[in-house]
């Protein structure tokens, strides 16, 4: 395996978790930060067993189990009916399967400590805009000061959904933003602590989950909240106040209560926009994309944190058993084109039926979603399309490969 010089641009799951691989198989790696101090950003999020497997394979998966809460299930039910839309048990498909719930703060330590404990350096307050490339190949990069960095052999642009490098750098097939968002905030998750991720909707208009968190290692354990709302409407359900806010999340789901209460302000809530995005390809030149830089999607599917893990981990394997990076470009684009490209595709087309205003798609969703939840071969197409195993309509890879086995096993 040659060694490599790597820039990595942000210190999010997808680049903290090329570095960790990176870093042990010998290269030299280094990481830029637009922050001062390196932070997670969002609030919660569901690691599927395929992003659970490569926590594993950096040794990290023990730790993410125990300081988030094990999700067995995922349940969705129309609020003013009480009829279940769907209620997927990972164990139907595979025995020993299951998803982790966790905050986004606390995966982001695990993997951020991963990296001090093997002495990776980090720039930060660095915000990288662009690149040039140099005769020999190699990339120099420029940040919003006009500093240059480099060069280096090959850069991963992992700076996220907004990236800069990709806006500059990038072949961008697509990029539309969504109507609907969603303002969400994490509280004490109290008797709600449960092993189910469960929504429940109003038409296509109104949405409210609950993800269980776990509690990051420490203190009370602790749940993400969101509530879908049109990005538009963000400023006008502010203005109305937080109680017409509540009072409407009542409306739609009286039994929580406890965790709506625990919101004094606006201040405890954040607002989330969702956008879909897609490149031509992972890489142009020795410049290569990864996690939401590459493929941003709808959150529909819990899918975004999962397809970060398996690109740095896609991604090292190229570049650790190919001389070239050619090669190393090759093996990533084939390893990971079609699991992204289904779960993209995927997403685009089941948001409208959950997140907008079109009321025959929610009436669709509520007879036909129970419906395949009944059928055999639906119901294992969802279970597959829910675990992140799916790599086409009519592809998949196996589940057991997923099940996860503690370290002592």
């Amino acid at each position: 395996m040659k060694q490599r010089s790597i820039a990595i641009v942000g210190c999010g799951v997808a680049g903290l978790a090329s570095a960790i691989f990176l870093a042990r198989a010998g290269h030299d790696v280094r990481l830029f930060e637009k922050f001062d101090k390196p932070k997670p950003v969002g609030a919660g999020l569901l690691l599927q067993p395929t992003g659970i497997a490569v926590l594993a394979e950096l040794g990290l998966a023990e730790k993410t189990i125990k300081q988030g809460r094990r999700i067995e299930r995922l349940s969705g039910q129309v609020a003013n009916v009480g009829t279940e839309i769907f209620n997927l048990e990972y164990g139907d498909l595979q025995e020993g399967l299951f998803g982790v719930g966790i905050h986004r703060a606390s995966l982001f330590n695990i993997l951020f400590a991963a990296t001090r404990a093997i002495k990776i350096p980090i720039q930060t307050s660095t915000e990288i805009i662009d690149s040039n490339e140099q005769i020999d190949g190699n990339i120099v990069l420029k940040d919003s000061a006009d500093n240059e960095y480099g060069p280096f052999e090959i850069v991963i642009a992992a700076d996220g959904a907004a990236s800069k490098l990709r806006a500059a750098r990038a072949e961008i097939k697509s990029s539309k933003p969504y109507q609907y968002g969603a303002l969400w905030g994490v509280v004490d998750a109290l008797e709600f602590y449960s092993d189910s991720l469960t929504q429940r909707y109003w038409s296509a208009r109104k949405m409210m989950g609950i993800l269980p968190l776990g509690n990051g290692g420490k203190g009370p354990a602790k749940a993400a909240l969101f509530w879908s709302a049109r990005t538009k409407d963000f400023e006008t359900i502010k203005e109305a106040g937080l109680e017409k806010w509540r009072e409407e999340a009542l409306a739609l789901w009286p039994e929580a209560k406890p965790l709506l209460d625990q919101f004094q302000s606006f201040d405890d809530l954040s607002e989330a926009s969702y956008s879909d995005t897609t490149l031509f390809g992972f890489s142009e030149g020795r410049m290569v994309f990864i996690g939401d830089a590459a493929h941003v999607t709808s959150p529909q599917l819990g899918q975004g944190a999962n397809m970060a893990l398996l690109d740095a981990s896609a991604l090292a394997h190229g570049l650790n058993h190919f001389d070239t990076v050619h090669e190393a470009m090759q093996f990533l684009e084939q390893n990971r084109s079609p699991q992204t490209k289904f779960y993209c595709r995927a997403s685009r087309w089941i948001t409208p039926f959950f997140q907008s205003d079109m009321n025959f798609a929610s009436l669709i969703r509520d007879v036909l979603f129970p419906l395949f939840g009944r059928i055999k071969f639906t119901r294992t197409e969802m279970l597959r399309t829910l675990t992140g195993t799916k790599t086409s309509i009519f592809r998949h890879m196996p589940a057991e490969y997923f099940v996860h086995k503690n370290d002592d096993d």
